[in-house]
């Protein structure tokens, strides 16, 4: 008996036939160099050149040494329609370009996990020299100033690996946001460089009350969810209370006139959401994150 098919119904037999091949075989070897290595795109592309000759030519001849196929072809679906699950009418081809950048991400996503190792120590160097460490790569944090030469007063361009330039990059590409649900949850986000974009206080006397160690929603306010008042800080700020002019203070050497300080600790509370600064419904079993900064300070 003699079985009859359609070139359509033979297409599709290839198909299936070339995906394993493609993300067993062609794809392995690569895949694993994309755990620590960022692969230049026209090898990327190159690859995919070479899965598509296969997939869609009816010889399948390749040229030695050669990156990529140049052989024209004609697909009967579209190019995208490919990486699709069978059941969703694709061949469930590997989209090798967006695998290597989710290996990317998913590295910078371990080196936030809770675990310790060599490499990420080595990391730290750079990515988690400032205030709130390896959380910078998820905030607002510059990207020329998270990646940027450890020793600021050289030239050189920075030593960071290209493959970690390129994760955090993917990373931040994805907008991460952490939904506060709570007051509780509120509390650990910091003032500035936080990970939402609408809560961004003024900065201009960031470096003032940093030196103050207020840099957290936690502490705005006081053991009973009080926010400080004006004459609390003022008190705080008598330490450095200059001399020789009235009415200002000196902060690791500059001068600032206190009643704009004490002016800005409301504009700080006021850009922070009412409900993150109400306290939890129990917290008997809790503490602060960490102790008050201008209590602390006094």
């Amino acid at each position: 008996m003699h079985v009859h098919m359609h070139m359509p119904q033979l297409a599709l037999i290839k198909f299936f036939n070339v995906r394993p091949e493609a993300n067993a075989m062609i794809y392995s070897i690569p895949r694993y160099w994309m755990q620590s290595s960022r692969p230049p795109d026209r090898f990327i592309e190159g690859l995919e050149s070479d899965v598509y000759h296969l997939l869609w030519s009816k010889d399948h001849d390749f040229e030695v040494d050669a990156i990529g196929s140049t052989t024209k072809h004609r697909p009967f679906i579209k190019h995208t329609a490919v990486y699709n699950k069978r059941k969703n009418l694709g061949v469930g081809l590997l989209d090798l370009k967006n695998h290597a950048r989710a290996l990317r991400v998913k590295w910078a996503l371990n080196y936030l996990d809770a675990s310790d190792g060599q490499w990420k120590l080595i990391l730290d160097a750079w990515l988690a020299r400032y205030r709130f460490g390896r959380a910078h790569i998820i905030l607002n944090t510059p990207l020329d100033k998270l990646l940027g030469p450890i020793n600021k007063d050289t030239t050189d361009t920075s030593k960071i690996p290209a493959f970690w330039k390129e994760a955090i990059q993917d990373l931040r590409e994805l907008e991460l946001k952490r939904r506060q649900t709570s007051p509780l949850g509120a509390e650990s986000q910091p003032l500035w460089n936080n990970t939402l974009d609408d809560v961004q206080p003024n900065p201009k006397f960031r470096a003032v009350w940093q030196t103050l160690k207020t840099v957290q929603v936690a502490h705005l306010t006081n053991d009973e969810y009080e926010r400080y008042t004006r004459e609390e800080n003022e008190k705080a700020l008598e330490k450095y209370k200059c001399d020789t002019i009235v009415g200002t203070v000196i902060i690791k050497g500059v001068r600032y006139v206190t009643s704009e300080i004490l002016d800005s600790f409301e504009e700080i509370c006021d850009a922070i959401p009412k409900e993150w600064l109400l306290p939890p419904m129990s917290r008997e079993h809790l503490d602060r994150p960490c102790e008050r900064s201008l209590v602390g300070t006094t």
